[in-house]
């Protein structure tokens, strides 16, 4: 018992164009200072729609966020994730919270 035959299937890929220009996620945007004490800071020349913070469990964490920081002043220290969305692409940058 066992595979006899093979087969050959033709794949064919395109690339968005539209999402191209984000294709370098570490420098599409600037996350700083890290680590961060209270407030970390980040800047994109993209529109970031959405932005949510993980433990590292992976647990959505509820911080207070601004348009242009999080404030990460309750966080234990620790490494956490940022998960930034830019139109339906997902970025994701990690951070160090320290006293």
């Amino acid at each position: 018992s066992g595979c006899a035959s093979t087969s050959t299937v033709d794949v064919q890929v395109s690339i968005c164009t539209g999402l191209q220009s984000i294709s370098d996620s570490n420098k599409s945007i600037i996350v700083f200072p890290n680590p961060v004490n209270s407030h970390l800071y980040f800047n994109s020349e993209f529109n970031i729609t959405e932005v949510k913070v993980f433990n590292q469990n992976g647990q959505q964490l509820q911080l207070p966020i601004g348009s242009d920081y999080i404030n990460c002043a309750q966080l234990n220290n620790g490494v956490y994730t940022i998960e930034f969305k830019i139109g339906q692409t997902s970025i994701h940058k990690r951070f160090v919270k320290i006293d």
